[in-house]
């Protein structure tokens, strides 16, 4: 049992992580940036 609760944890967090990079990448698009974290902070 617990290591089901685990798994189903663990695809939960892939999940938001998949969703969380696929929203910042939209939204770079968007704006029209394509560099990367470090290039930005300058």
């Amino acid at each position: 049992l617990l290591g089901k609760e685990r798994s189903r944890l663990w695809d939960q967090m892939q999940f938001w992580e998949d969703a969380f990079l696929d929203a910042v990448s939209q939204e770079r698009d968007m704006i029209g940036m394509d560099q990367g974290p470090g290039e930005m902070m300058e």
